[in-house]
């Protein structure tokens, strides 16, 4: 989802498909997305629990306390033809999304396809994914710099796609496969106030610029961008500055 809003907030035409759950959250989410004018009516409703992380701010990195795994959408199906999602030219996959199989249905020469497998770990997922896909996004602020190099080295040895990895505060790498090379770019000192949705809005910055033909920057003025745009981020409550308590009882 917060693809979808950060994409419409950078000036694109952004729709959310997903699956709602019957909770608080759920309804806080609509009333959001009605707000930031992304389109959703293609998402469903269903009862049960929404997808929630619960994260802590420490050095001005969040550490992950708990995750409830995307909530309804590790029961339920998102379906969706390949003449819609073809007629995009971007499309935003997640690891707890529950809908890898739609990737095969995406011809990803004239629709670029975004995977963001945040911190997962398993190589038998990623050797599924990365053939179909133009860009793997990864988050790995607990890794160090040397682990990050080499862990692109090698899937980029294996698969044609690229590769952005997010590191927390200490910036992130880019590795364009076509090139074999490797970009890195520092993150922005700033005193953090909230740092959910500090790495989608550093992935969908990046990959709205990259993937936009009109645009000439070069590698590094995108990564700057990105990095502007997730710092911004970081000083409002919430991804977008919406933020609001859950009583411990939702």
């Amino acid at each position: 989802m917060n693809f979808s809003v950060f994409s419409k907030m950078l000036g694109c035409e952004s729709e959310f498909i997903g699956i709602f759950g019957s909770d608080l959250l759920a309804k806080k989410i609509k009333e959001l997305l009605i707000e930031k004018q992304v389109e959703f009516s293609k998402s469903k409703t269903v009862a049960g629990e929404s997808g929630y992380t619960k994260v802590k701010l420490e050095n001005g990195d969040r550490k992950f306390i708990f995750s409830n795994k995307g909530g309804v959408n590790s029961s339920y199906e998102i379906k969706v033809s390949s003449e819609k999602l073809n007629s995009a030219n971007l499309i935003h996959f997640n690891a707890n999304g529950n809908c890898d199989e739609l990737i095969k249905l995406v011809n990803n020469k004239t629709t670029k396809i975004l995977y963001d497998f945040s911190d997962f770990s398993s190589m038998s997922r990623i050797e599924k994914i990365m053939p179909y896909i133009n860009l793997g996004c990864f988050s790995f602020a607990d890794k160090t710099s040397k682990e990050i190099e080499s862990f692109c080295y090698m899937i980029a040895s294996r698969f044609a796609c690229d590769l952005l990895c997010t590191a927390g505060s200490k910036g992130a790498y880019f590795f364009e496969n076509k090139v074999n090379k490797m970009t890195y770019v520092p993150a922005k000192k700033i005193n953090p106030q909230d740092t959910m949705g500090a790495g989608d809005a550093f992935i969908t910055c990046f990959a709205t610029e990259f993937f936009n033909s009109s645009i000439t920057k070069d590698i590094q003025e995108i990564l700057k961008d990105a990095t502007d745009f997730a710092a911004c981020q970081c000083m409002v409550d919430g991804s977008f500055g919406n933020g609001f308590k859950i009583p411990e009882n939702n």
